[in-house]
């Protein structure tokens, strides 16, 4: 189960709750929980590899606006957006697994 679902059903108190459930730190907890707020489209560009070469993992953890037009702009450098059949279906995690091939 997503650690989201975990807090939003209750499962789980907190990010420290979830931390110390899968044995990682509340910050590394906090750095994942922000990849969720990617736009779809964002998403699709990381998982199809064709995101430019200064979208990295470390540029995203240094923040981007909760606007998805705006995260385009700031991450993609362009306003596109393209349709992303199924995204619900990819979670979070898959994200995480592509920055960590990357």
């Amino acid at each position: 189960m997503s650690w989201n679902n975990q807090l939003i059903k209750g499962e789980a108190s907190s990010a420290r709750a979830i931390a110390e459930s899968e044995g990682v730190s509340e910050r590394y907890i906090g750095r994942i929980f922000r990849l969720a707020w990617l736009a779809p489209d964002i998403v699709r560009v990381i998982r199809a590899d064709e995101a430019p070469e200064t979208l990295t993992l470390a540029r995203i953890q240094k923040g981007y606006p909760l606007s998805w037009a705006q995260q385009r702009t700031v991450l993609l450098g362009r306003q596109a957006l393209i349709t992303v059949p199924g995204f619900a279906d990819w979670g979070l995690s898959a994200v995480v697994l592509l920055f960590r091939n990357r």
